[in-house]
């Protein structure tokens, strides 16, 4: 079981029952997700490579207090001698700045695939460059205490194995999709929101391919276009929203990327810089965030990589 688990983070997919390449390629790309953005999105969908390109600052804080910085002007910056110095002396607070530069949306999702036996888990890593928190309503301390750079979020397709393994036609690939989770804010909170049946009629297909809406601002990720409360802060209440009009991305049409064979997959900083305000007390009992958020490589997001999304999770219920 070790064994096997090594080499699902290894390579993205477990070692026993063994998917083929071909299989890999064709599942992922035939079931990447349509991305469709509110008309109002500042941030959409970029790609890594296209915010490192900025030339961000690498930021830690070390024992003594000092807060080295190191320029970061290559995707193998984990294999720099200093990063990996900075890394190990300096973990506290390990962050990238990017002086809340966004560069150009880009049509990229960044995939890995586990099984289990009796399934195919696909997961699409999507990259956003700034969280605009303004967007959710509140006023000022919403907006001060949840934007931040960097934003992961993702989109997971869970697979009936024997299904899509025959499956000769579209209809039949599209019939093998078992279960949907969409990522939001906390895990836990609306999970109605989040798993769906494949049958789910609640979901928007073209052909193959799930149709997702990122909240303005805040990225997460939605079945449907509209406005979805989140919490009431002092009588104020906070919701994403989406219009479904914005800028549409068909990720199979564009660049799709193993995630575990990225080369700063493994940097276990935060992609945003670390920002010290006043905002502790609320960060500790909502979702809110004023630094940037963890890679899927940190971690406590290696479970995701292993088990998907369906970890102590029962099957969600069909809606009609």
């Amino acid at each position: 079981m070790l064994i096997s688990g090594l080499l699902s983070f290894l390579i993205g997919v477990s070692a026993d029952p063994v998917l083929t390449e071909a299989q890999i390629q064709k599942w992922v790309r035939a079931f990447a997700p349509i991305v469709v953005h509110d008309s109002r999105e500042t941030a959409a969908l970029t790609s890594v490579e296209g915010q490192l390109a900025l030339k961000p600052l690498l930021q830690g804080t070390c024992v003594d207090g000092a807060r080295p910085s190191l320029a970061v002007e290559s995707l193998d910056f984990m294999q720099q001698t200093d990063v990996q110095q900075l890394v190990q002396k300096c973990p506290h607070e390990l962050a990238l700045s990017f002086n809340r530069q966004i560069s150009k949306p880009e049509p990229v999702a960044y995939y890995a695939v586990v099984t289990d036996g009796l399934y195919v888990k696909l997961q699409y890593w999507l990259y956003y460059a700034w969280n605009d928190a303004s967007q959710l309503g509140g006023g000022g301390i919403v907006q001060q205490c949840g934007e931040h750079e960097g934003d992961w979020e993702h989109v997971s397709i869970r697979l009936d194995r024997r299904l899509i393994e025959q499956a000769q036609t579209p209809e039949q690939m599209r019939d093998a999709i078992d279960d949907v989770y969409l990522a939001q804010h906390h895990r836990k909170q609306h999970t109605e929101r989040k798993y769906f049946r494949g049958s789910d009629k609640q979901l928007y297909f073209q052909g193959t391919q799930l149709k997702v809406f990122p909240a303005l601002g805040s990225h997460a990720t939605y079945a449907q276009p509209g406005r979805y409360a989140l919490m009431t802060l002092l009588g104020i209440q906070i919701a994403d929203i989406n219009d479904g009009l914005g800028l549409s991305f068909n990720l199979a049409q564009g660049r799709l990327e193993s995630i575990v064979k990225q080369p700063w997959f493994t940097f276990p900083g935060r992609w945003g810089a670390v920002v010290h305000d006043n905002c502790d007390v609320l960060e500790a009992v909502s979702s809110a965030s004023n630094d940037g958020s963890f890679g899927p490589g940190h971690a406590h997001k290696v479970k995701d990589l292993y088990e998907g999304d369906w970890h102590d999770q029962l099957r969600p219920l069909a809606r009609p």
